[in-house]
C-alpha cells in the first residue's frame, strides 16, 4: 500500500508538475509573443520617424531653394534699382547741364540786348544833344535876329 500511495503522491507531484511546466510554457509563449510585438512595434515606429526625417530632409532641402531663389530675385531687384538710380543720376545731369546752357545763352543774349539798347540809347541821347544844341543855336539866332531888329 505504501508503494501505492507514494506512487500517487508522486503522480500527483507530476501532474502539478506538469501544470506548472504548461503555466511556464504559456507565459513564455505570451512574453515572447509581446516580445515581438514590442519589437515589430519598434521597427514600425523606427520606420515612421525615418520616413518624417526623410520628409522633414525633403522640405528642408525645399524650403532652401525657395530662399535661394527669393535672395536671387532680391538681388536681381537690388541691382535694377541700382542700375535705375544710376540712369535717373546721369539723366538729372544732363537735364542739369542743359538747363545751364539754356541759362548761360539767354543771360548772354540779354547782355547784349541791354549792350545794344544801351547804344541805342547813347545814340539817342547823342541825337537829342545835338537836337538841343541846334535848336539853341538855331533861338540864340533868332534872338540874336530880334535884338538886331530892334
Amino acid at each position: 500500500i505504501a508503494a501505492a500511495e507514494e506512487v500517487r503522491v508522486l503522480l500527483e507531484a507530476k501532474g502539478t508538475t506538469e501544470e506548472a511546466l504548461l503555466r511556464l510554457q504559456e507565459t513564455l509563449i505570451a512574453r515572447d509573443a509581446w516580445e515581438e510585438s514590442a519589437v515589430a512595434g519598434r521597427q514600425t515606429r523606427s520606420d515612421e520617424l525615418a520616413s518624417e526625417l526623410v520628409g522633414l530632409r525633403e522640405a528642408g532641402v525645399e524650403k532652401e531653394r525657395e530662399w535661394a531663389q527669393q535672395l536671387e530675385a532680391a538681388v536681381d531687384a537690388r541691382t535694377a534699382a541700382e542700375t535705375d538710380v544710376r540712369e535717373l543720376q546721369a539723366t538729372a545731369r544732363v537735364d542739369l547741364d542743359a538747363a545751364w546752357t539754356v541759362a548761360r545763352e539767354e543771360l548772354t543774349a540779354a547782355a547784349a540786348a541791354a549792350s545794344d539798347s544801351r547804344e541805342a540809347m547813347v545814340a539817342e541821347a547823342s541825337a537829342s544833344e545835338a537836337a538841343v544844341a541846334a535848336a539853341t543855336a538855331s533861338a540864340e539866332s533868332a534872338n540874336a535876329e530880334i535884338v538886331s531888329l530892334r
